[in-house]
């Protein structure tokens, strides 16, 4: 289990990466654990996040490939990059 200090050590550094609007960190069931958004856009992120990383390892098993632990969504506004660290997925909006 991440500590406290490290949670906001690790949202502190990607807060100030150039062009990042927001950072949740999340269980890999879809739990919040800490988020620079409001309350319902952390919910949300939290179980999209989790699912899309769930359904992207069920594919990847069903093709014989390797561990995913990282994704990228491209949209017309922005990005969505989500890794996965053990029992952690962090999701970075940008």
């Amino acid at each position: 289990m991440l500590s406290e200090d490290v949670i906001k050590s690790i949202l502190e550094n990607l807060g100030k990466m150039e062009g990042v609007k927001g950072v949740v960190i999340t269980t890999t069931e879809g739990i919040p654990v800490h988020s620079t958004f409001p309350p319902d856009v952390t919910e949300k992120i939290s179980a999209f996040a989790a699912s899309l990383l769930g359904k992207a390892k069920e594919m990847i098993k069903e093709v014989g490939g390797a561990k995913v632990t990282f994704i990228t969504l491209d949209t017309s506004e922005g990005e969505l990059l989500i890794s996965s660290e053990q029992e952690y997925v962090i999701a970075i909006l940008r």
